[in-house]
């Protein structure tokens, strides 16, 4: 290589040093410049240190007299910092687990969805997010003041009462706080449930209404009585007439009310109807318009201590099954077995004078 070209190396490599002094310096970086014969490449090799000091690397350059490309001769290593290293324990999502739905509780769930829409179904516009209130009074008489011939004490009133109180209580729609119950009560204490009833009863309220106990019916007059524990068989002053309850049935304004009398009722404001049972008309029908209904052992005088009828009542209401099982359907299930098996006849019909609107009580079962 002549003189020139010895020069012009030595120029580019002096002007290759000072542009990268001035780099260097700039940045932060510390270089080296080597130079060699004409006969060897010029080499320049450098190493930095970013500021971070986190990745540090290293490169050498070629240089070559007759070619102004600079190539890479080597690859640049890396060296990353070590930091937290992850297992193959960790590398696995962890996944929060589903909680789980119990059958039962779906079940129970669609239960109630199903009665919610049940309801609605059946008792339309008079729906109003819940039940409808029920309310009942409950009476039964065994102990008689004026036991004796004319008016002998029961067995097994009370414990009728009982349990049918127990019975609509636990498995229908009878909350306990609006049932009245009443054990050998004197006329006062019917005549004052009764007023209680009439002041708390609203017209979108139903009530039952049962008795249990001795009545009396005067044929010439075609009249009829409950006899109360004070009840004296040689005074009628303390005698419940079927008029008084019959005006009570019009003046407490229930939606449905269904009077249930182990007992006979007067022929002269009880309207017996055909046995019927109403599966071709809907639930919503019956209970759209008002009712004021009756059920009743018979027409006998007196009633016998064990009765028929209100077993065989207390055993179809508990034999049921249906969701709503309106009053004429019960009474169409219980007329055959008490027929077959007592001298008196069931009655079931209108209660004239009351209000009764053409429609009917209907039992709603909660369990």
């Amino acid at each position: 290589m002549g003189n020139k070209a010895k020069y012009f190396c030595s120029l580019l490599a002096l002007m290759v040093s000072i542009n990268y002094s001035v780099f260097s310096q700039s940045a932060g970086v510390s270089n080296r410049l080597l130079l060699k014969s004409n006969s060897d490449t010029a080499r320049l090799s450098f190493s930095k240190t970013n500021l971070s000091n986190k990745i540090r690397f290293s490169n050498s350059v070629a240089i070559e007299p007759s070619k102004k490309i600079i190539e890479p001769r080597t690859t640049i290593p890396f060296e990353v910092q070590p930091s937290n290293k992850i297992t193959s324990q960790e590398r696995t999502p962890t996944v929060k687990p589903v909680e789980k739905v119990s059958i039962k509780s779906i079940a129970k769930t669609s239960e109630v969805n199903e009665s919610e829409i049940s309801l609605k179904e059946n008792l339309g516009q008079f729906y109003a997010g819940k039940i409808p209130s029920y309310y009942a009074l409950i009476i039964g008489v065994s102990k008689y003041q004026y036991d004796g011939p004319s008016l002998s004490s029961l067995a097994y009133p009370v414990d009728d009462a009982k349990r049918f109180r127990n019975l609509v209580v636990d498995h229908y729609a009878f909350a306990k706080d609006n049932v009245i119950f009443l054990t050998d009560p004197v006329r006062a204490d019917i005549i004052t449930a009764f007023e209680q009833l009439a002041e708390r009863i609203s017209e979108k309220d139903n009530l039952l209404i049962f008795y249990a106990g001795h009545g009396y019916l005067d044929k010439a007059k075609n009249f009829g009585y409950w006899l109360p524990a004070n009840a004296n068989p040689e005074n009628k002053s303390e005698w419940i007439s079927n008029t008084i309850i019959r005006d009570y049935l019009g003046a407490i304004p229930a939606k449905h009310t269904l009077l249930i009398s182990d007992a006979c009722f007067g022929g002269s404001i009880f309207k017996s109807r055909g046995l019927t049972n109403s599966t071709t008309q809907k639930i919503f029908e019956l209970y759209k318009y008002s009712s004021r209904r009756a059920m009743t052992s018979g027409n006998l005088t007196l009633v016998p201590d064990k009765s028929v009828f209100t077993d065989v009542l207390i055993r179809r209401l508990e034999e049921n099954t249906d969701p709503f099982l309106p009053a004429q359907n019960l009474f169409y299930r219980i007329f055959e077995p008490v027929s077959n098996n007592s001298v008196s006849t069931p009655q079931f019909g209108v209660v004239q004078g009351t209000g009764d609107d053409g429609g009917d009580f209907i039992f709603i079962k909660t369990k």
